[in-house]
């Protein structure tokens, strides 16, 4: 992918002041931006192609953040990246979907505990653990 001429102009002007930047347009459809310091005065910029159509105060202010650490300046530069919507993009889920059995945790606890405390009154009786197995699946079923 080709660089945009306004882009070219704009890492352009960077390295007229001495810093270098390492850009490369994305076509991604979740990570619009990452920057990578590699070392003092160089930078790996990844960028979507939709910041070559960016207001000229984003580009200002990603240029504020390479060439000072303006945490400000990314946070403007970042505001702008959600805005962009990638064809095909899609947001990753957040529901979480479970599997297997379901336990009643407060009342297995309950269970546990009135189970145990009759050991430690003197019951001469002790619950195995095949018991309480059993105590578990009932309360399943």
């Amino acid at each position: 992918m080709s660089l945009p001429d306004r882009l070219q102009r704009w890492l352009e002007g960077i390295e007229k002041k001495g810093y270098s930047v390492d850009l490369t347009l994305t076509r991604n459809k979740r990570s619009m931006i990452s920057l990578q310091r590699l070392s003092p005065g160089l930078t790996r910029l990844r960028m979507h192609e939709s910041f070559a159509e960016a207001p000229e105060s984003v580009l200002g202010d990603l240029e504020h953040t390479l060439l000072t650490n303006d945490h400000l300046a990314w946070k403007r530069v970042a505001s702008f990246a959600r805005t962009i919507d990638a064809p095909g993009g899609s947001k990753r889920s957040s529901t979480l979907y479970a599997q297997g059995s379901y336990f009643d945790l407060d009342a297995e606890l309950g269970f546990v505990k009135s189970t145990r405390s009759h050991n430690y009154l003197g019951s001469s009786r002790e619950s195995s653990t095949e018991e309480t197995a059993i105590h578990s699946l009932r309360k399943l079923g």
